[in-house]
C-alpha cells in the first residue's frame, strides 16, 4: 500500500489540519491501481470541519477489475540437481566466484573478530556480514544463470507454430534414419500422422537434404510471428468457450460421466498392452454346488482345481464345471 496524496503532494506543500501543518488524513491505494490525480479540497467545502477533505481520481476499468494485465512467461530453472549436466557448472562456477574474491578466507577472519569479540554481533560487523553473505549469494545466482542454456518458455506456443517445428523435426529424424542412426519409429509416425505426410518416408536422402536447409528458415520466419499467433489462437480459444452452452446440468453431468467412461477404458487398455496386473490364468472360479445344508457358494482356486483332478480324476473335475459358476 502506498500513500496517493503524499505521493503527488510533498507534506510541505500543504496542510489538512488549521492548527499543524503535519498530515494526518490519507488515501492508501495499491500498486496495481494508478492514481490519475489527487488533491485537497478547502477548508469548510463539503465537509464541516477542521480538517480538508481528500480526493483522488483513478481509472475505474483497472479499480474494479476489467482491466487485462499482460501475460507472464515462465521462466524454468537452469539448476536441477538430479541433471547432473546443470550440477558440475554450477559447481565450478561457484567455486570460480568464490576463489576470486577470497570468499573463506573472508568468512575465516570474520568468524575470528566475533570469537574475540565475546560472540557478539557489532554493527560493523554486522554490515561486514551482510556485504559478505549478498556477494556470496550474487556468486551463487551467477553460476545458476550460466550453468546450462535453456530454449523453453521463451517462444510464445500456438498449433501454427508448433506446425512447423513439427516439419522440422519430422525432417530431421528421417535423415538421421538415412544415416544409419537410432530413430524411433513411433516418433516418426507420430509426426508423419500430425504434419498430415504419410509418405514423407519416401523421399530420397537428396530430397530431405533440401527441405532440411529450407524449413529452419520458414520457422525463423514464423517465430517472429509467434506473439501474434499466441494471441489468435487465445481469442479463438476464448471465443469458443463462450460459445460452448450445455442445455441442461444433466447434459453436462453425462459428458463428464462418459469421459470418466472413456479415461478408464483406454488406461485399462494400457494396462493390458503392457501386461500389468494378469497372472496370465484364472485365479479363482466361483461356483454354487447343491449341499446337504442348503445351497452353498464356493470358491475353489486354480492350484485346488488341478490337485483334485491329479487325486481324483476327470469325475470330480466334470461335477465343478457342470455346477453353475463364473470366473472371478
Amino acid at each position: 500500500m502506498e500513500e496517493a496524496i503524499l505521493k503527488r503532494h510533498p507534506p510541505t506543500a500543504t496542510h489538512q489540519q488549521n492548527q499543524s501543518n503535519i498530515p494526518i488524513n490519507g488515501i492508501f491505494t495499491t500498486t496495481g491501481v494508478p492514481v490519475l490525480a489527487g488533491g485537497y479540497y478547502a477548508f469548510g467545502e463539503f465537509v464541516e470541519s477542521d480538517h480538508r477533505a481528500l480526493w483522488i481520481n483513478i481509472d475505474l476499468n483497472t479499480a474494479l477489475g476489467n482491466f487485462t494485465p499482460q501475460g507472464s512467461t515462465f521462466k524454468p530453472r537452469k539448476l536441477t540437481l538430479l541433471d547432473k549436466r546443470s550440477v558440475k557448472p554450477y559447481l565450478q562456477l561457484a567455486h570460480l566466484g568464490y576463489e576470486e574474491y577470497d570468499i573463506p578466507s573472508r568468512l575465516t577472519k570474520l568468524n575470528q573478530r566475533i570469537e574475540s569479540n565475546g560472540r557478539q554481533m557489532s554493527p560493523s560487523l554486522a554490515r561486514k556480514y551482510n556485504c559478505l553473505h549478498w556477494q556470496m549469494y550474487m556468486i551463487r545466482r551467477h553460476a545458476e544463470d550460466n550453468c546450462r542454456t535453456t530454449s523453453s518458455g521463451k517462444v510464445p506456443w500456438s498449433p501454427k507454430l508448433q506446425g512447423f517445428w513439427d516439419w522440422l523435426s519430422l525432417w530431421k529424424l528421417l535423415l538421421k534414419g538415412r544415416k544409419q542412426c537410432r530413430v524411433s519409429s513411433q516418433k516418426v509416425r507420430r509426426l508423419m500422422k500430425k504434419t498430415r505426410l504419410c509418405n514423407a518416408w519416401k523421399k530420397t536422402t537428396d530430397d530431405l537434404e533440401v527441405a532440411l536447409t529450407a524449413e529452419p528458415r520458414t520457422y525463423k520466419q514464423a517465430k517472429r510471428q509467434a506473439t501474434q499467433l499466441r494471441w489468435d489462437f487465445l481469442t479463438v480459444q476464448t471465443k469458443d468457450a463462450k460459445k460452448k452452452k450445455w442445455k441442461s446440468q444433466k447434459a453436462h453431468d453425462r459428458f463428464l460421466w462418459l469421459r470418466r467412461m472413456k479415461q478408464r477404458e483406454e488406461a485399462r487398455r494400457h494396462r493390458h498392452a503392457q501386461q500389468k496386473g494378469s497372472t496370465g490364468g484364472l485365479p479363482a472360479i466361483q461356483i454354487e454346488a447343491m449341499l446337504p445344508d442348503g445351497t452353498t457358494r464356493l470358491i475353489i482356486t486354480t492350484e485346488t482345481l488341478i490337485v483334485n483332478m491329479l487325486l481324483y480324476g476327470h469325475s470330480i473335475a466334470g461335477e465343478i464345471f457342470g455346477c453353475k459358476g463364473q470366473v472371478l
